[in-house]
C-alpha cells in the first residue's frame, strides 16, 4: 500500500503530509540528469500553500540541474496539453483537486499528458520514503533555469476555442469556478456570468464548484437561466444544473456524449469506459441501445488506462471527470463543456431535453470520516456488508471503499427506491461509526 500517493496524485494537509521538504525531493527526482537535460513544467491553482509548494519543488529540481517552466496559476488539462504539445518530461500540478483550501496535492504528467503509472509512482514513493537528499546534485555549470511561461496558457485556450467558440456562444448560462484554478483565464474565453471567480487562497471549493452545487442552483432561479456548470478546484472536471434543480452528473454527461458520438460514427469500437460508481439506469440504457462499456474502479487514471486498451474514444466517473480521447487524453472540464456547447446548437433541443431519456435510480452516497481506512476489511464488518447486499439482492447494489485522497470511507447505495438506499446506507454508516467508537 502506497503511503504518499492516492488515487489522484499525492495529497494532504499542506506542511503537515505535504510539506515543502517533500515536494523539494520530488523536484530533485524528477529532475534527475539521465541522458539529458530534463525539462518540468509547473503549474499550480490558487490555494495559500501553492506557492511554497511550487517553490519547493523548483528548487529541488534546480539543484538536480533540471529546468522549471512555471504556468502560474491555470488547470490540469492546460498544464497536460502544453506538457505534450512542448514535449516537456514531466508536468506538474500542485492542487488537491476538490479538497479544501488546507489540503494541497502534488499531480505528476508524462510527456504524453497522462498521469505517470502506479509503478512510476511507486518507485517515487521508494525514494521519499528513505527522505534523504541522495540524488548527485548538478555542477556549478550545469545549476538549472526557472522560466516564466504564462504565455504558452494562450495556445491552450486557442485550442479550445477551435473545438467551439464560446466568444461567440448564444447559449445562456452561469459557470461556477470553484475560486479555483480556471479564474485567471476566464477573461481569455469572455464568460460573462461566472460565480465564485474571486479567489482569496482560503475559499477554494468553499459552499462552491462541482461538489457543492447549491450556490449555482440559485443564481440560476435568481436570474431565470436554464443551466449551468461547476467546476472543481483545479478544472479537470465538472457538474452541471438544470433551471429545475435536476442535476447533470458524469453520467448524465456520458449519456449525452455517447449518444452523439454514436449517432455521429464516431464512438469508437462502439464502447464507452464507466467506474464502479456509474448509476444503473446508465448501464441500462447501453445495454438497451447497444453501446458496449468496459467498468474500473474509481479514478480517471484507470478509466484513461482503459479506454487505451480498449481503443475507445470516451470514458469518464459520475463525479465528473470525462476523457474524450479524440481532443485530450485526460479530464478537461472546460472541454467537456465545450462539446455540451455543440450538441445542443447540432441538435436544436435544449440541454433538459437532452438528458430527459436518461432514468438515474436512486443513490445514496454518504461519507465517513476515519483515521483507518483498513477498518472496512475487518471481518466483521465485511460479514455485515455481505449481510446487506444478500438482504437488498437484485432490487439494488452497494458499494463501501476508501477514498484515494481523503481519510474518508464512502458508502454508496443504490436501489429501486430511494427510501431503500437510505435504509440501507444508514444501516453501514453507522456500522462503520460504531466500529469506530
Amino acid at each position: 500500500m502506497k503511503k504518499f500517493f492516492g488515487t489522484d496524485g499525492y495529497r494532504g494537509v499542506a506542511n503537515v503530509d505535504l510539506t515543502a521538504d517533500y515536494a523539494y525531493l520530488i523536484g530533485r527526482f524528477l529532475a534527475l540528469k539521465d541522458f539529458k537535460r530534463k525539462r518540468i513544467l509547473i503549474a499550480k491553482d490558487t490555494r495559500v500553500s501553492s506557492d511554497m509548494i511550487e517553490h519547493a519543488l523548483i528548487t529541488g529540481i534546480l539543484v538536480s540541474g533540471g529546468d522549471a517552466f512555471c504556468l502560474g496559476v491555470t488547470s490540469t488539462p492546460c498544464m497536460a496539453y502544453l506538457t505534450s504539445k512542448h514535449e516537456f518530461d514531466y508536468g506538474v500540478m500542485i492542487s488537491a483537486s476538490h479538497n479544501p483550501y488546507y489540503d494541497n496535492g502534488i499531480k505528476i504528467f508524462s510527456k504524453e499528458g497522462i498521469k505517470i503509472s502506479d509503478t512510476q509512482e511507486k518507485i517515487i514513493e521508494q525514494y521519499l520514503n528513505k527522505y534523504q537528499d541522495n540524488i548527485p546534485k548538478a555542477s556549478s555549470l550545469e545549476i538549472g533555469r526557472s522560466y516564466d511561461v504564462k504565455d504558452y496558457i494562450d495556445e491552450y485556450v486557442d485550442y479550445l476555442l477551435s473545438i467551439y467558440d464560446f466568444k461567440n456562444s448564444k447559449q445562456n448560462f452561469v459557470l461556477d469556478l470553484a475560486n479555483g484554478a480556471l479564474c485567471p483565464i476566464n477573461d481569455k474565453f469572455n464568460f460573462s456570468n461566472v460565480i465564485s471567480a474571486q479567489p482569496s487562497g482560503f475559499n477554494i471549493n468553499e459552499n462552491c464548484g462541482a461538489t457543492s452545487l447549491n450556490h449555482l442552483s440559485s443564481t440560476l432561479k435568481e436570474q431565470n437561466l436554464p443551466f449551468g456548470f461547476a467546476f472543481d478546484g483545479d478544472g479537470d472536471r465538472l457538474q452541471g444544473v438544470l433551471y429545475d434543480g435536476t442535476i447533470i452528473s458524469g453520467d448524465q454527461i456520458l449519456f449525452l456524449l455517447g449518444n452523439y458520438f454514436k449517432k455521429k460514427n464516431e464512438l469508437k469500437e462502439n464502447g464507452v469506459v464507466i467506474t464502479v460508481m456509474t448509476n444503473m439506469g446508465l448501464i441500462k440504457y447501453f445495454d438497451k441501445v447497444g453501446i458496449k462499456y468496459s467498468i474500473v474502479g474509481v479514478g480517471d487514471r484507470p478509466v484513461q488506462e482503459e479506454m487505451d486498451k480498449k481503443g475507445y474514444v470516451l470514458g469518464g466517473e459520475q463525479s465528473g471527470h470525462i476523457i474524450i480521447n479524440k481532443y485530450l487524453p485526460t479530464g478537461d472540464g472546460l472541454l467537456t463543456f465545450a462539446l455540451i456547447l455543440k450538441v445542443i446548437e447540432e441538435e436544436n433541443k435544449s440541454l433538459k431535453d437532452l438528458v430527459k431519456d436518461l432514468y438515474i435510480y436512486p443513490q445514496i452516497l454518504e461519507n465517513v470520516k476515519v483515521e483507518d481506512k483498513t477498518i472496512i476489511q475487518h471481518d466483521e464488518f465485511k460479514t455485515y456488508l455481505s449481510n446487506c447486499i444478500f438482504s437488498l439482492g437484485d432490487k439494488g447494489r452497494i458499494l463501501v471503499r476508501p477514498s484515494g485522497t481523503e481519510k474518508l470511507i464512502r458508502v454508496m447505495v443504490e436501489a429501486e427506491e430511494e427510501e431503500v438506499a437510505i435504509r440501507y446506507t444508514s444501516l453501514l454508516v453507522n456500522k462503520i461509526k460504531s466500529m469506530i467508537k
